[in-house]
């Protein structure tokens, strides 16, 4: 499948910095069924891309909030971008991939006529640095016109252009998220008696069997089980955003004033990665490198100490540990969350303090806990770059039971830890070890 052309367009906004005025936009692109747009005078610092719904903004500012070029792109086209450079505030281009050529759109805001030559000469220098490299042969622009109509929120018209091309195309694959459960209907007391009763007819059709892999997986089928066809999946709700009806009826109003003064001259007054797979591919190589690190050799210690003896965990620990869990958390791989596991009656806790046992005596836990959902944060710095984000795992919510239950061992864990260790000791801090290294530095250092 090829598309043979596609309608670009480009917009001087008077800025992006203003509360509502990329939502405008963003719905002024929508009505009139964009592909991608130039933009002049974003007036964002920096630069990198912005996603908001079905849109990208790819932007290049300065270091104040002046000036500013960008490309707002749609999700259709936004896997053939293969390259976005932003060149300084005034200058940037965005190169879409094609069946048998690449296209390059360049976006220039140049000076008005009353700055000075000096700042007109660095502009146009700079413009053909950029064109210099870029062939000119191919001619495919088939229609240029102006939008009069579009928004007020600017005194520029949209300048709309139809580029004849072929584009590759690429089928969108379906993307797998984790199903969460309805939990809020275990409020009802109705339905989570159903739901109890469901569970329990449920987990007592289970074999009995000792190896751990196969309990757990008996265990995680029966809750979800009994949770799909009694609480049912939740379905996804899109953030209700501050840009509401009231805000999208004033923009309307005051485009149609707009368009009645237009009708009176009289009255008229003047590496980026696009890619899902490339990004995830990025992304996992980065914390595969940072999590992996070669191992240091052990120090040796000649400890004395006696293994101390527990015995194996009773229902009422295991009960606890589950009350232990914080409700409202997100799941792991496996879509359990606390609320359903609080749910359960005591056949549940049976069973799951008989899977505590068997890792309590084989010391090994089930093959699925070792699979968490690593969920890259934003941090600081450029958003384009992964080394700017950390990592958040999301556990399967059976592991915290166990790793609740494991607490116990933390008052014989400080008779075997050496003074020295304060790195996740509860009551410590590296931060006091780092200052006492500082008084005894300035001491020596001072005393000679």
């Amino acid at each position: 499948m090829e598309l043979k052309d596609f309608t670009t367009r480009t917009w001087n906004v008077p800025t992006l910095h203003r509360p509502g005025y990329l939502t405008t936009a963003i719905l002024e692109l929508e009505r009139y069924r964009l592909d991608i747009i130039s933009i002049q005078e974003v007036r964002w610092p920096g630069e990198g891309s912005l996603k908001t719904g079905n849109w990208t903004v790819f932007y290049s500012g300065g270091a104040e909030h002046q000036f500013g070029v960008g490309f707002i792109v749609n999700d259709k086209i936004l896997h053939r971008v293969k390259k976005f450079k932003a060149i300084n505030d005034r200058i940037c281009y965005i190169e879409l991939k094609c069946r048998w050529f690449n296209v390059i759109l360049i976006n220039g805001y140049s000076p008005n006529e009353d700055k000075e030559d000096e700042v007109k000469d660095i502009f146009y220098q700079n413009l053909d640095n950029v064109c210099d490299w870029i062939p000119t042969n191919k001619r495919c622009i088939m229609d240029v016109w102006s939008l009069r109509g579009s928004s007020a929120m600017s005194d520029h018209f949209i300048l709309r252009a139809k580029i004849k091309l072929r584009l590759s195309v690429k089928w969108r694959k379906k993307t797998v998220s984790i199903k969460r459960f309805n939990i809020e209907d275990l409020k009802n007391q109705e339905i989570n008696r159903q739901y109890k009763n469901k569970l329990n007819k449920t987990l007592n059709l289970t074999e009995s069997s000792n190896n751990v892999d196969n309990l757990w997986n008996d265990i995680e089928s029966s809750i979800k089980t009994a949770a799909t066809e009694v609480l049912g999946i939740e379905e996804r709700k899109t953030g209700k955003k501050w840009f509401d009806e009231q805000c999208k009826k004033a923009s309307n109003e005051r485009d149609i004033a707009r368009i009645k003064m237009l009708k009176n001259p009289r009255r008229r007054t003047i590496t980026n990665i696009t890619d899902k797979t490339k990004a995830v591919n990025e992304f996992k190589f980065m914390f595969e490198t940072l999590l992996n690190q070669p191992t240091q050799l052990d120090v040796e210690e000649n400890l004395s100490t006696t293994e101390q003896r527990l015995d194996e965990p009773t229902i009422e620990v295991v009960e606890r540990a589950v009350d232990m869990l914080k409700n409202r958390k997100a799941p792991g791989e496996d879509a359990i969350v606390a609320e359903l596991l609080k749910g359960g009656e005591k056949e549940l806790m049976t069973q799951l303090k008989r899977l505590v046992d068997n890792i309590w005596k084989q010391e090994e836990i089930p093959a699925t806990w070792h699979i968490s959902v690593l969920c890259p944060v934003h941090k600081k710095g450029d958003i384009m770059v992964c080394q700017n984000y950390r990592g958040i795992s999301l556990l399967n919510t059976c592991y915290k039971v166990v790793s609740n239950i494991l607490n116990r061992i933390k008052p014989y864990t400080r008779k075997i830890i050496g003074e020295y260790q304060s790195g996740f000791m509860l009551g410590k801090s590296k931060v006091d070890q780092i200052h006492t290294i500082k008084q005894i530095v300035e001491k020596v250092t001072s005393s000679i």
